[in-house]
């Protein structure tokens, strides 16, 4: 009976890690997509800023766990990063940067490389993102591995294509690195 039982299991093993769009080893990968802008060319706003990067930073026990609320640019770009208890377990300078350069809806974390335990609870809002008709549908959130873009699990994609209003609530990340706004 036991030979039956894991033949069966690694039958099923094969079965569903072959199957289309799962992944044994991590998250769905999504297709190298277009960043979401920050503002057209002709405003210029984010990319005449003197300030060419935001950044906050806070020490935080991983153990204890706390949070990290954010505003730049005049409220332009707002958020928070909730740390759990038990996220880590020792105390870190975790730094949150926004690249104000580039134009584009991406943040980076540091330390990085720096994995949890737990997941911590990201959520950022950005207004005046360039957005188009039909945006909704497409926008994703993901970190950036190399040459490719893995989609994170969240609780909900804000946007309105009219007012450039462009978020994400709850975004778990299991580690640091650069993230962002795609479609």
């Amino acid at each position: 009976m036991k030979k039956v039982l894991v033949l069966l299991a690694a039958a099923s093993l094969v079965f569903f890690s072959c199957a289309e769009n799962s992944s044994v080893v991590g998250p769905e990968q999504v297709s190298n997509s277009e960043v979401v802008k920050l503002l057209s060319n002709s405003t210029g706003k984010y990319q005449n800023s003197v300030q060419s990067v935001y950044t906050v930073s806070e020490e935080i026990d991983g153990v204890v766990g706390g949070e990290i609320k954010f505003s730049f640019s005049g409220g332009d770009i707002t958020g928070i990063l909730k740390v759990p208890a038990g996220a880590y377990s020792s105390v870190e300078y975790i730094t949150i940067s926004i690249p104000n350069q580039e134009a584009v809806a991406v943040v980076d974390f540091g330390p990085s490389p720096f994995s949890f335990y737990k997941a911590l609870d990201f959520d950022i809002t950005y207004k005046n993102a360039e957005l188009n008709p039909g945006d909704e549908n497409k926008l994703k959130f993901v970190y950036f591995d190399g040459e490719n873009q893995v989609a994170v699990e969240y609780h909900k994609i804000i946007s309105n294509t009219t007012s450039g209003l462009l978020g994400i609530k709850r975004a778990q990340l299991e580690h640091f690195s650069r993230y962002g706004f795609v479609r």
